[in-house]
C-alpha cells in the first residue's frame, strides 16, 4: 500500500503536524520551528498531501490531517488567548519596576532572529522626551550611541527578546 517514497512523505507530514501541535509545550520545539524556513515546511506539506491524494483513501486521509492540524492550531490559539498572564503584562511589570528607580530610564530592546509572539515591545507615548521610561530598538552600536548622546541623563537598560523568552532588563554602563 505505501511505497517507500509515499511512506516517507506521510511521516514527514505527520511528524511536522505533531511538532506544530505540541510546540507550545517546549521552548526547544518552538525555537526549532521558528528558526526553520516556513516555505520549506509548506513545500513539504503540499508535496506530501498531493502524493497522498493518489492513495486509495488518500483524500479522506488528507482531509483528516488538515482538519487535525487546524484543530491543533485553534487549540494553541485558545490556550494563549485565555492565559491568566497575557503577553503585555510582562512589559507593564518592567515599566513599573523601572519607574520605581530614581531618574529617567532608557530601555534598549534587542530582538533576536526569532519571530515575536503577538506583542511589540517598543512603543512609547506621543511626548517621548517627558516619559520616565523610554523603549527604543537596539539596532547596532552606532545607533545605540546616538540614543545615548540624545538622552545623556537617563539610566540605560538592555532587554533581549528571543521569541517567547525575555532576558533583562540589565543595567548598561555608559
Amino acid at each position: 500500500m505505501l511505497d517507500s517514497i509515499g511512506g516517507a512523505i506521510l511521516w514527514v507530514t505527520v511528524l511536522f503536524g505533531a511538532e506544530v501541535c505540541f510546540a507550545h509545550h517546549s521552548e526547544e520545539s518552538y525555537t526549532h520551528i521558528a528558526r526553520s524556513r516556513p516555505a520549506d515546511h509548506a513545500f513539504k506539506e503540499v508535496v506530501a498531501l498531493r502524493a497522498m491524494t493518489r492513495w486509495r483513501f488518500g483524500r479522506a486521509l488528507v482531509a483528516g490531517i488538515l482538519a487535525s492540524q487546524l484543530a491543533a492550531a485553534v487549540a494553541v490559539t485558545i490556550h494563549y488567548a485565555t492565559r491568566d498572564r497575557p503577553p503585555g503584562i510582562r512589559r507593564q511589570e518592567i515599566v513599573q519596576q523601572l519607574e520605581a528607580q530614581p531618574g529617567q530610564q532608557l530601555v534598549l530592546v534587542r530582538y533576536t532572529e526569532l519571530p515575536q509572539l503577538i506583542f511589540e515591545w517598543v512603543y512609547n507615548d506621543a511626548d517621548i522626551d517627558d516619559q520616565r521610561v523610554i523603549f527604543a530598538r537596539s539596532l547596532d552600536p552606532a545607533s545605540d550611541a546616538q540614543l545615548l548622546v540624545r538622552y545623556p541623563n537617563r539610566q540605560v537598560w538592555q532587554l533581549i527578546v528571543d521569541g517567547a523568552r525575555i532576558e533583562g532588563p540589565v543595567a548598561v554602563r555608559r
